[in-house]
């Protein structure tokens, strides 16, 4: 039976993240062989992406600097989701925007049209995998969507609970598909409203 993809914690991302990017030694568990796992900043970079943006991994994959346009002084992204197909268009904080600028820098990206990472998203789940058993992270439930569950968990949190607000972010058809990401089970509702009363 497949487990459910589940949010990520705070440590969790910044555990998976910095050891995706730094890389690390192991042994083979079966074959009792070193292994040593390269570091991949351009992997880590996109799994940053997704935990503070909140797209899928297949958008983050599909970005250029194309896809970021300044408006009225702010500087928004501008996709065409790849699953729903639906335009999105939202503000990047201005310290995101700059990473992005950096490892532009760093990667010698300067064609607007030149996507950001040239690796799918086979190959992003590999390395959390790979990640995941290293840090002994191995309950099966955790994988690249995990990274947008824990954005989902964030904006929730730190929005005073503002489920509609979340749902907005994360362009859900249905609040309901949002207390999904945000594990919010139907008896913590029915306990909030009850608790609203004249």
């Amino acid at each position: 039976m497949n487990k459910t993809t589940r949010p990520l914690d705070n440590d969790e991302v910044i555990k998976l993240i910095s050891t995706i990017k730094s890389g690390y030694i192991t042994i083979d568990e079966n074959t009792k062989k070193i292994i040593k796992r390269r570091g991949n900043d351009k992997i880590a970079f996109a799994l940053y992406l997704e935990s503070v943006l909140g797209i899928r991994i297949s958008d983050i994959l599909n970005l250029s600097l194309s896809s970021f346009q300044k408006r009225n002084g702010e500087m928004y992204i501008v996709i065409k989701e790849k699953k729903t197909k639906k335009q999105r268009v939202f503000v990047v904080p201005d310290n995101v925007y700059s990473s992005i600028l950096d490892y532009c820098l760093t990667h010698t990206i300067s064609d607007r049209e030149e996507k950001l990472f040239k690796f799918g998203a086979r190959a992003v789940q590999k390395s959390i995998e790979n990640a995941c058993q290293y840090l002994r992270l191995v309950d099966g439930s955790i994988s690249t969507h995990s990274f947008r569950k824990y954005f989902a968990t964030t904006c929730y949190n730190n929005s005073n609970n503002n489920l509609l607000l979340c749902q907005q972010l994360l362009q859900h058809y249905s609040a309901q598909t949002t207390q999904k990401y945000i594990n919010i089970n139907s008896q913590e509702v029915k306990n909030v409203l009850n608790s609203v009363y004249l």
